[in-house]
């Protein structure tokens, strides 16, 4: 595992802060063709934390995130260098949640920002920026990672 594949939840004001490895085969990047409204396509991020580092409890769960929007036509190598913005968690052109936090439960993650590195073969290296309601008490928490993804091919799996 690399320093930098950590997911830090941090709750301000409160000097509440937690951080978790990565999962170190990192995380996945997949597409639906078509499915979306009009006929877009979803990209879909799903990423796991793995283990505790710092500011949590011995057995503390850890959580995951599944991030999707729509990017029609999608082109993996197209990621390079963007910036994906998602501002809320419910897209009301879906009908459905596009960002998700689950850690004991699901969240919904706001503000959500994806800068994508230059692809390496399947793999990209990227960092995300959210936020979710607070675990730990009443406010609201910042989410930060930065980890890798593979693109895989769910319909020949």
């Amino acid at each position: 595992m690399e320093d930098r594949d950590v997911l830090t939840l941090n709750a301000p004001g409160s000097g509440r802060s937690v951080v978790f490895a990565m999962d170190p085969e990192g995380g996945e990047i997949w597409c639906r063709k078509s499915w979306g409204p009009n006929g877009g396509d979803q990209v879909v991020l799903n990423l796991e934390a793995k283990s505790v580092v710092s500011g949590g409890r011995e057995f503390e769960t850890t959580p995951s995130i599944t991030i999707a929007w729509l990017d029609t036509p999608f082109d993996f190598q197209r990621l390079a260098g963007r910036t994906i913005e998602i501002a809320t968690s419910f897209n009301e052109v879906v009908g459905d949640y596009m960002t998700t936090f689950y850690h004991d439960e699901h969240q919904n993650l706001e503000a959500v920002s994806i800068e994508f590195g230059k692809p390496d073969g399947n793999k990209v290296r990227l960092k995300v920026r959210g936020s979710t309601d607070d675990l730990y008490g009443d406010q609201k928490v910042a989410i930060s990672l930065q980890t890798f993804v593979t693109l895989v091919d769910r319909h020949n799996r």
